[in-house]
């Protein structure tokens, strides 16, 4: 997810040199674009009759460094950038929603190496569950956080480090998981929770 704090690692330029890339080897992504419009857009595909809309934002803190993604980052109409959580993307959630398609929210938010989410955490996310998300997965804290119902919505609020090395001094960062979800008539049927655990450079099942 491009959504993320290290977005503007090599700033704009850099930024627009990982979506040339991404766009010349087909790969798709979200809430990432030239500009704002196209950081707005949802990415769509269809499987077994079930279409999914899925969209990534960002919500992180400001960084120790200074670094700012909703002023320094988010995508403007003559900036390349991401898109930030907003009122407006709650209003296109709910778009997608009655539009009978199955929505996922990625937002890489929360607080870094706390276990649980803070309350600003919750309410955000709670609110992407109630404007018609069916599933939100959070990343940023870099450890596993709880996994929660939000009615028929499921909140992931962290799933860890999967691929980040140099983990092995910071306690709980290399635990991860990965969640399996069943769709049966654009409904979640069920979840399958795996275990995993990062060595070095490397990541493997427990």
């Amino acid at each position: 997810m491009q959504a993320n704090n290290h977005c503007y690692d090599y700033g704009e330029a850099g930024f627009k040199d990982t979506l040339a890339a991404l766009r010349k080897y087909d790969i798709p992504t979200s809430g990432a674009g030239y500009n704002a419009d196209e950081a707005k857009q949802f990415y769509h595909t269809a499987i077994g009759g079930t279409t999914f809309a899925i969209i990534s934002c960002g919500a992180y803190p400001v960084e120790r460094s200074g670094f700012n993604g909703r002023t320094a980052a988010t995508a403007t109409e003559t900036r390349a950038g991401i898109l930030w959580q907003s009122d407006e993307l709650l209003t296109r959630i709910a778009q997608e929603k009655a539009a009978g398609n199955f929505v996922i929210v990625n937002v890489h938010g929360g607080e870094e190496y706390r276990f649980a989410p803070t309350k600003a955490q919750r309410e955000l996310y709670e609110s992407f569950c109630d404007a018609g998300a069916d599933v939100v997965f959070g990343s940023h804290p870099h450890v596993l956080q709880p996994i929660v119902w939000r009615g028929n919505s499921l909140i992931v609020y962290s799933l860890g480090n999967f691929l980040f090395n140099g983990m092995e001094e910071m306690p709980g960062a290399t635990d991860s998981m990965i969640v399996r979800l069943g769709i049966l008539d654009g409904k979640i049927a069920y979840v399958e929770k795996y275990d995993a655990v990062l060595d070095g450079t490397s990541v493997a099942l427990k």
